[in-house]
């Protein structure tokens, strides 16, 4: 429907007709909600709405439209305690058939011109797909999958950086939780040694490794050790 068409129409006829106020804001009130329910031939409005509306008294409504149908501008079923008035505007440029029409028209126009653009632009739903295809491989590819390490790299590394982390107790942990971080599987092993490092989880100190020489030192003193218990000096 052209509103503005009805609109202009509606005040050429009004000013010919010389209508009162309330008679002008009920029928202009009619139409904006006429347009709200989709221009349907019966619709229905409670008084309140009406007042709200137009900001005129109930009696003012009730003669304003009582005016209006005798001047066939509007036609409405008076309503009942609990069921509002129904109303119907008798419109000035077209009959309420025609919107059917309308929609079914529109419905059509919507549909060749769907039409037209799948066979214009058909490349376009092509290079969609292909460009959400590589992205999918894409991020497969780039997605490493989490593979735990083995108890000799644990302590390598920890070796490497010189920690405290017990290797043994470390990969059991970590195994017995499922290789979690807190609630989220672990991506990144070599960052959870580090986080251990400043941990109360590794009770034990670093001992450095013992060079040859220590380790012969400490041979010898075992041995004399033994000879003085057995008594022999020298």
């Amino acid at each position: 429907m052209n509103y503005i068409q009805e609109l202009n129409e509606f005040r050429n006829w009004a000013l010919l007709n010389n209508l009162s106020t309330s008679e002008i804001v009920t029928l202009f009130a009619l139409y904006q909600i006429n347009n709200m329910s989709n221009w349907t031939k019966w619709f229905s409005v409670p008084n309140s709405t009406f007042q709200s509306l137009t900001g005129l008294s109930r009696e003012s409504i009730n003669q304003a439209r009582n005016k209006l149908k005798q001047r066939k501008r509007i036609d409405f079923i008076q309503g009942k305690l609990t069921i509002a008035a129904k109303y119907k505007i008798n419109y000035f440029a077209y009959d309420i058939s025609d919107i059917e029409v309308d929609k079914e028209v529109d419905k059509e126009v919507d549909i060749e011109v769907d039409k037209e653009v799948d066979v214009l632009l058909p490349h376009t739903k092509t290079n969609n797909t292909n460009n959400t295809n590589k992205q999918e491989k894409y991020k497969k590819e780039n997605t490493k999958k989490f593979v735990p390490p083995t108890i000799e790299e644990v302590k390598n590394y920890c070796l490497e950086r010189k920690n405290a982390v017990d290797a043994d107790k470390w990969v059991n942990y970590y195994t017995s939780n499922g290789w979690k971080v807190g609630k989220n599987p672990m991506k990144d092993w070599e960052a959870a040694v580090r986080t251990w490092e400043g941990t109360d989880k590794p009770k034990q100190t670093y001992q450095p490794q013992k060079t040859v020489r220590d380790q012969n030192i400490d041979t010898m003193q075992e041995w004399l050790s033994e000879r003085r218990a057995q008594g022999i000096e020298g």
